[in-house]
């Protein structure tokens, strides 16, 4: 078992040293000798200037993010990375949890953001790291030192309290990871893996990873694409990509613009979906169209270094919400009631608890969220995800809501994520958010779509009991989302209390 994930780069740069490793807006080509050998360069500079911790590392979509990542690795440190484009408040929170960690930016990074000098202990350019002479046995002294429970990286989230959270994930659990979910799925070398997660988003490890692990090959897709749907699909053509792993979000871009209908997307051979919930209609449509093609949906919080459970969809499914499946070998999952006893029956909804070798170290500098949230049990490490499903009649985990979405409305305990599947159910229905307006002590129902307004509520009144109709629905052109490509529920939030 591989202790340092560079070690993923070096056995496949001896196998497949001209091949490409990445490609940028199917235009520039990194091979796996050129990334390796750039990485390896910035990193021996970071060597000798005695970097340790965890770096911050401004990672945009691009070559140089990736080369970036691993330069850090390779000097023995650990990362963290961040959206260039972050606001000033969000920069600041990171870098006071980090106490002023080195930044690895480019001089535009630090030309567009001047404030990186106050905020970080140390500034390092990468056009000057890029410059430096290699140290083969220096990199070898970092590498020898690297212990399997070391920090590989750090992924903030949005926290409850609106101060990001970062989540420590060591190299062990992310090589755990990576062991098995190549073997579940049989992923090669032969992969043409099409990019959308930006790599400050968690999601992005998992496939990154992957890639370099096998050997495969990762388009980076310009983020105008997915504006221009027609052209995306031409390009996942043109590039001849097989297996992407998108947020639903993305997928119902090319679904809700009847994109299929003038040109399909001819290679694909593999879609993972990840993230939030695949809203059934646009699901159906895309597997209308590709028939043949194997869609599997992933589950996994931040607070593990990949997913928990997986479920790949059958041409024959028929339901009106898609499970997350089962385990991922090696992985534990469990449904906890609130007093954390395990839930045995296959009609009682719980909390799902995760277990085993993947999870996450610790939260950054949050001993006692950690304590409430990662317990031990009989000799393994759980993780509390606070997502609540239940399991159907093949006993498959089906997620319903997240237990901080669970509110009391006229007395009565309701979940807003059942009432949003019910109306995502319904035809013309895209997307939706339902939000609880406690100053008004109202429901209102935010949705994207086509839907007539009337006909929705007819239909919600006959499919939930009278207490969970929204008072109030909102058609929207379009639903906010956050950076990560997931639903903003408090920009939502701030809109329902606006009207």
């Amino acid at each position: 078992m591989s202790v340092c994930l560079t070690d993923y780069l070096e056995n496949s740069a001896r196998r497949f040293a001209d091949k490409p490793a990445l490609t940028e807006n199917g235009g520039v080509v990194c091979t796996y000798r050129e990334l390796r050998d750039a990485a390896r360069r910035a990193a021996a500079a970071l060597a000798r200037q005695n970097v340790q911790g965890t770096v911050l590392v401004m990672a945009g979509r691009s070559i140089q993010a990736v080369q970036a990542i691993l330069a850090v690795l390779y000097a023995g440190a650990a990362y963290a990375p961040l959206d260039p484009t972050s606001p000033p408040a969000r920069l600041r929170d990171i870098c006071a949890a980090l106490d002023k960690p080195p930044v690895l930016c480019t001089r535009q990074q630090l030309a567009r953001c001047p404030a990186l000098t106050e905020l970080c202990g140390q500034v390092l350019v990468w056009e000057e790291l890029i410059e430096s002479a290699p140290d083969d046995a220096l990199l070898e002294n970092r590498r020898q030192s690297v212990r399997p429970d070391q920090t590989l990286c750090v992924m903030f989230t949005s926290g409850s309290t609106g101060v990001p959270k970062g989540v420590v994930k060591t190299h062990a659990a992310m090589d755990a990871f990576e062991t098995a979910f190549i073997s579940q799925f049989s992923l090669t070398d032969r992969a043409n893996w099409g990019n959308q997660s930006p790599f400050y988003f968690d999601a992005s490890a998992k496939e990154l990873y992957s890639v370099l692990r096998t050997g495969a090959t990762m388009h980076i897709l310009s983020t105008g694409l997915f504006s221009q749907p027609l052209e995306l699909v031409r390009t996942l053509n043109a590039l001849q990509i097989d297996t992407i792993s998108w947020v639903p979000s993305a997928l119902c871009i090319l679904s809700r613009m009847d994109v299929f209908s003038v040109e399909k997307p001819a290679f694909l051979q593999r879609i993972f979906f990840v993230g939030e919930v695949f809203p059934i209609e646009h699901f159906r449509i895309w597997q209308a169209a590709l028939p043949d093609v194997a869609f599997t949906n992933l589950y996994g919080p931040t607070e593990t270094a990949g997913i928990g459970c997986w479920y790949t969809v059958p041409a024959a499914f028929s339901g009106q919400v898609l499970p997350i499946g089962g385990p991922l070998p090696g992985v534990t999952v469990q449904l906890r009631d609130e007093n954390g006893r395990i839930i045995e029956q296959p009609d009682v909804q719980g909390e799902i608890w995760l277990g085993g070798e993947t999870l996450a170290k610790e939260y950054l500098n949050d001993p006692e969220r950690t304590a409430r949230m990662f317990v031990s049990e009989n000799g393994m490490r759980f993780y509390r995800t606070g997502d609540l499903a239940g399991r159907d009649g093949q006993g498959l985990l089906v997620f319903r809501s997240r237990a901080d979405h669970q509110i009391k409305h006229m007395g009565h305990r309701i979940e807003l994520g059942e009432i949003e599947a019910r109306a995502g159910a319904f035809p013309g229905v895209d997307r939706c958010c339902c939000v609880h307006d406690t100053a008004k002590e109202r429901l209102i129902l935010f949705y994207q779509g086509a839907a007539p307004m009337k006909e929705l509520y007819i239909y919600l009144r006959r499919e939930l009991p009278r207490y969970m109709v929204p008072a109030r629905l909102v058609p929207c052109e379009m639903l906010p989302c956050n950076a990560n490509g997931k639903l903003d529920r408090p920009a939502m939030t701030k809109r329902a209390e606006e009207l």
